[in-house]
């Protein structure tokens, strides 16, 4: 085994390197329809066949969190970083972690599964980012350049975007580890970015948002409206939400050369610590204990069979509400009892889980959105 080969945990592995059962059913989410993680021990070059999509000139954007494509199925594989510097793999299906795959020498801040291939890349404290095959438990290439702790990336295609520490974002190239762009306005720590594979976002300490332009890397609007740090993004291709430490939650229109301040919400008494949004629905979390469910009107897209989550979807550039009135978005409900924190939400059009503490344990919650409210 090479020296950057990541460590096999054979069957019969002890239970502690296996997934909880609920937390399987939580990121139950599929291999992708090329169908990747179907023959794990292949030598097939994992950069090999990426597909181009006509609404993202670098292809589809990853899928949000560290897991492969889809939802509700049980072949995927689930990827997991953190303080101990490793990253492992997991398969859903087995349970059993397959992969520990280490070279960070800090803390693990950030990391994606590419969409349709079988790479992460990991973000860490040491500054470097991490390319990793996924598939055979190697490492790939380094990507060095920022001067402190990366703190957030986000990926589409063969780009990732960076933030970090250093007040600066990078746009990489995954197949050959060239920074492309390098971002320079924020005066502050980077916390947050968000990348449709068109435009880029970043947020972070000094209470603003900046959004880029992918290509050329220059600097399209400077958006404000926080009072504290901003730290959750997403990008659909009308609309920008942002989620900061000050509670609120303000949505922006991306239509046109100026990008205004469509709606501000009060959405909680703390930091803002998940947002997701699809055409039809807004759900955000916070430090308070609260997810909270808001409905769009009209939808996004005009229509209600839009794609849910991630940071921009291709279908959204048809269109909809985007040709004319921006739309609000109005308060449903409260998604379930006041928890003592929210770590995460994730949803698709019919489902949504809720990573959280409640009597000092980590649940998860598991809520559907049928019948639609």
């Amino acid at each position: 085994m090479s020296p950057n080969a990541g460590d096999p945990l054979v069957a019969g592995a002890p239970q502690d390197a296996m997934v909880p059962p609920i937390l399987r059913y939580a990121l139950g989410l599929d291999q992708d329809e090329d169908g990747w993680t179907s023959s794990r021990g292949a030598a097939a070059d994992p950069f090999a066949g990426a597909k181009s999509q006509d609404a993202h000139p670098f292809g589809k954007p990853s899928y949000p969190g560290g897991a492969s494509d889809g939802w509700g199925q049980p072949n995927a594989l689930v990827v997991s970083g953190g303080c101990d510097k490793e990253l492992r793999v997991w398969d859903v299906k087995s349970g059993y972690c397959i992969y520990i795959l280490r070279g960070h020498t800090s803390t693990i801040r950030c990391l994606k599964v590419l969409h349709g291939r079988p790479v992460a890349v990991s973000g860490s404290r040491d500054r470097t980012l991490r390319v990793w095959d996924i598939q055979r438990g190697r490492l790939l290439r380094v990507l060095e350049g920022h001067s402190q702790s990366v703190r957030c990336l986000d990926a589409c295609g063969n780009r990732v975007v960076s933030g970090s520490y250093d007040c600066t974002c990078r746009v990489w190239d995954v197949d050959t580890g060239a920074c492309l762009h390098v971002l320079r306005g924020h005066f502050h720590q980077i916390y947050t970015v968000a990348f449709d594979g068109v435009r880029i976002a970043s947020g972070g300490l000094d209470t603003t948002v900046r959004v880029w332009d992918a290509s050329s890397g220059t600097c399209l609007a400077l958006l404000q409206g926080h009072t504290a740090l901003v730290c959750q993004l997403q990008l659909m291709p009308t609309m920008l939400a942002t989620g900061g430490s000050d509670g609120r939650v303000i949505t922006f229109s991306l239509k046109g050369a100026t990008f205004s301040v469509v709606q501000r919400l009060a959405a909680h008494d703390s930091s803002v610590s998940g947002l997701q949004l699809d055409d039809r629905f807004l759900v955000t979390s916070g430090n308070d204990g609260r997810v909270r469910l808001y409905k769009f009107d009209p939808p996004l897209f005009g229509n209600a069979n839009g794609v849910a989550g991630g940071t921009g979807a291709g279908a959204g550039m048809g269109a909809g509400a985007g040709d004319g009135a921006d739309p609000q978005c109005s308060f449903v409900r409260d998604m379930c009892d006041a928890s003592e924190s929210v770590w995460k939400v994730a949803y698709t059009r019919e489902t949504c889980a809720v990573l959280c503490k409640k009597a000092g344990k980590m649940v998860v919650e598991i809520w559907s959105f049928k019948p639609e409210f």
